[in-house]
């Protein structure tokens, strides 16, 4: 698929700045944040390569849930962390809700 559709999610942490973005196939999947009811994505109006920006503030704490796809899915997260950080999991390994990807040592 050479469209897709995405949501960033843009924040900090106390260890540093983090960036979650979910990534749909335009027309096959969509995404849905619980922060945000009104967000549609895949829908028949939304204009091809449109930006739709909207800044809110919301405080999620580890681990709780942000939103979810209706079919289809990649998520590509972006994080500063603490020096003694241990990365576990490998290149290319799959990963479902509730993984664990890093654990501090």
């Amino acid at each position: 698929m050479v469209t897709n559709e995405r949501v960033a999610l843009l924040g900090s942490t106390h260890h540093g700045p983090i960036a979650m973005t979910a990534i749909a196939a335009y027309n096959v999947g969509d995404i849905a944040m619980d922060h945000d009811p009104l967000l549609q994505t895949n829908t028949e109006s939304a204009a091809l390569n449109a930006i739709y920006e909207k800044l809110i503030s919301i405080d999620k704490k580890r681990g709780e849930h942000v939103g979810h796809f209706n079919f289809g899915s990649s998520v590509c997260l972006l994080f500063a962390g603490p020096k003694d950080l241990s990365l576990e999991v490998k290149e290319g390994q799959n990963i479902r809700v509730g993984d664990a990807i890093a654990f501090n040592r």
